[in-house]
């Protein structure tokens, strides 16, 4: 029986017309086959939980907590695989992870972008061992009113009344939107922080607008903003990432981090928007 947690990527591949079937840089294996071929997977994690109401981690099946991913048969596919017998699940992704991103790496430096053509599933797969995972915020349950079209209306109207303000948060609109689909990680971290340095960070490196920008729209002083909110704290970890290549963030602490870093951002879309502050950043003055 193995004793190993396996973490894998898999893409589909359309430009390779010959590859070896398999090949071993431990801790990764590389594997080139076609379809049809299916894996035992987690099953679908829930990132969301409603507040009051028990919400599993990860959907029962029958026999456990799993799920099949399906290959089609008219598909070539590359599968990258890293092993770990590290048990803490943070530990464990940051490790295969970093092991499989750089053979994804090297053999695009290799052999060109192009033989990764579409990503199919990126995750743990389930054997004698398995992973699930799961970050869970909870939320009180959301009522979308009758007039939300209008609402939409009225926060187009507003951001575009001025065109610099418009062009800005069109694109930090698409960092948002991407934020939202990967759990906290050096992605997310990058996504989010990007959305500051478009607006209010606007034509400086300088962090103050940050401060700045909030202090007048929730009527508190830039140092007060700054000291709670820990602005500069965000940005050191910031540029240990870009500079150091170092997420220094682990476990709960990883948690508080982006959840605060999250709502500073919605903050600046919602003031762009012309959106009333409503006190969502009071809880971290208390």
């Amino acid at each position: 029986m193995s004793n190993y947690f396996l973490f894998t990527t898999i893409f589909q591949v359309r430009l390779v017309k010959a590859a070896p079937v398999k090949m071993v840089r431990d801790p990764v294996k590389i594997e080139f086959f076609s379809g049809p071929r299916s894996f035992r997977v987690p099953a679908q994690e829930n990132s969301i939980a409603v507040k009051g109401i028990d919400t599993p981690v990860a959907e029962d099946t029958v026999l456990s907590r799993e799920a099949t991913l399906q290959l089609s048969g008219d598909s070539k596919y590359v599968m990258l695989t890293a092993r770990t017998k590290e048990r803490n699940p943070y530990i464990a992704r940051k490790f295969c992870e970093s092991a499989v991103d750089r053979t994804i790496t090297d053999l695009s430096v290799l052999y060109g972008r192009g033989l990764f053509a579409k990503l199919i599933y990126r995750g743990w797969l389930v054997d004698e061992n398995f992973i699930v995972e799961a970050w869970l915020s909870v939320h009180e349950p959301i009522v979308i009113p009758p007039n939300t079209e209008s609402l939409l209306c009225a926060l187009s109207e507003q951001q575009n009344l001025d065109e610099d303000i418009s062009k800005r948060y069109e694109l930090m609109s698409r960092f948002y939107s991407k934020s939202l689909l990967v759990m906290p990680s050096e992605e997310k971290l990058l996504y989010l922080w990007t959305i500051l340095e478009i607006f209010p960070m606007k034509n400086t490196t300088d962090i103050r607008p940050i401060g700045e920008y909030l202090a007048a729209r929730i009527k508190r002083s830039a140092s007060e903003i700054k000291e709670l909110l820990a602005i500069g704290p965000a940005f050191g970890v910031r540029s240990d990432l870009v500079h150091n290549g170092v997420l220094s963030l682990d476990g709960p602490e990883k948690g508080k981090f982006f959840e605060k870093l999250e709502s500073i951002c919605i903050e600046v879309l919602r003031g762009m928007s012309g959106i009333e502050y409503d006190g969502v950043l009071e809880k971290y003055f208390a």
